[in-house]
């Protein structure tokens, strides 16, 4: 049996003191990577607003970065494809 000591275990992302009900990461870099939106009042709020505090440089070249958001009350996840030039959303 493979026991993971709690030391060694990956924080929860909504268990941050942070202020936010959602709680937003870049899908590629998983959820340690991430940060709760503190003014998201949606999944697609929170989405954008981690794009634009958090997102790629402008000089990334990236067009298209895929964000996942964690709705902290209930559990609930979606993932978003957002464009970068141009904000625009697609699910993943």
């Amino acid at each position: 049996m493979n026991r993971v000591s709690p030391s060694h275990r990956q924080p929860e992302p909504c268990a941050s003191p942070a202020p936010g009900r959602f709680y937003a990461y870049a899908t590629d870099e998983g959820p340690c990577s991430g940060h709760k939106v503190p003014e998201a009042e949606s999944f697609t709020d929170a989405a954008i607003g981690f794009l634009e505090c958090w997102g790629p440089d402008d000089d990334t070249g990236q067009e298209e970065v895929s964000v996942t958001v964690i709705d902290c009350e209930t559990g609930a996840q979606e993932c978003f494809r957002i464009a970068v030039a141009t904000g625009a959303m697609r699910p993943c």
